[in-house]
């Protein structure tokens, strides 16, 4: 059959033309390869963002614990009563107590948990900055002095077995005598979980350098605040540590401490404290620990 010229000229270029396109194959391995980099991808987002969150839960958790530990330096700064082991009532000083709970710190200074059953008291002066406090109503008082209490309570819950436990700062206004300002006439009673350093009346520094007045004396098993007012007390959480030493001679050492009306005035005076609180991170595990060091003087 006779083909025209442009007819005979057009065919072979026509049958040179291939269909452009992947095969089946070529797209299954392409998708393959693209899943695995994204799995990759979201692999190393999520440890990006995990570990960005547990920096930042860190600098929280350190932020807290700093907050703890100047308001501890503060209260140990304004003690109105230094610790000699003989306190004169007289003298209108308040006092100062250390106690040693029946655990004692572990041997090993590596391990995960230490002491939580030590309680610290005092009484402190803050003039610049009054302390504030409320009664069983609704009126609220300040005082430039306070009994400070710190001590550790379970939280009710752990961490890796590991117990939880919060700490606790029981703030108590005293009077700056007897029948001064707000305290005139004894008219508040302590009822309920009001802020007042009562003990049949309202006390005054000189009250609380009788150890029959103090706070622990009277207010039995219930040192934490309760009711509508539970956990305002508690001044930091997932403590595994409250460590008190005291130091009497070259060294800190578990102990108990107390000045009173009564003691041996020739017994020997406290140089200083060393207070650990140690603290656990639950989302990721991480410890943080601070030490306060307070010295009193002396050679």
């Amino acid at each position: 059959m006779y083909l025209p010229v442009h007819a005979r000229m057009i065919k072979p270029a026509i049958r040179g033309i291939r269909a452009s396109g992947f095969s089946l194959t070529e797209l299954l391995v392409a998708s393959a390869l693209s899943m695995i980099v994204m799995a990759a991808l979201a692999s190393l987002f999520s440890v990006f963002g995990r570990s960005v969150t547990d920096a930042q839960a860190m600098v929280e958790l350190t932020a807290r614990m700093r907050n703890a530990a100047w308001r501890l330096r503060q209260d140990l700064v304004g003690l109105t009563c230094m610790p000699s082991p003989m306190v004169s009532v007289e003298c209108n000083g308040g006092y100062f107590a250390v106690a040693e709970g029946p655990s004692t710190s572990p041997p090993d200074p590596k391990a995960l948990t230490g002491d939580t059953d030590d309680t610290l008291s005092v009484t402190t002066s803050s003039p610049a900055a009054p302390f504030s406090g409320r009664l069983s109503g609704a009126k609220g008082f300040e005082s430039p002095t306070a009994e400070a209490v710190w001590f550790c309570e379970p939280a009710g819950q752990d961490n890796q077995g590991t117990q939880l436990y919060n700490l606790h700062r029981r703030q108590l206004l005293v009077a700056a005598a007897p029948d001064a300002g707000v305290f005139r006439g004894n008219i508040f009673a302590a009822k309920g979980d009001s802020d007042l350093s009562y003990s049949g009346r309202a006390n005054s520094l000189g009250d609380l350098s009788k150890s029959a007045n103090r706070f622990l004396a009277t207010a039995g098993a219930n040192r934490k605040l309760t009711g509508s007012r539970e956990g305002e007390d508690v001044i930091l959480g997932n403590v595994i540590a409250f460590d008190i030493k005291i130091v009497q001679a070259a060294e800190a050492v578990d102990g108990s401490f107390e000045t009173r009306e009564n003691a041996d005035p020739a017994a020997q005076p406290l140089r200083g404290v060393e207070i650990r609180i140690r603290c656990v991170e639950p989302s990721s595990g991480r410890i943080r620990e601070l030490k306060v060091v307070h010295s009193f003087g002396g050679p």
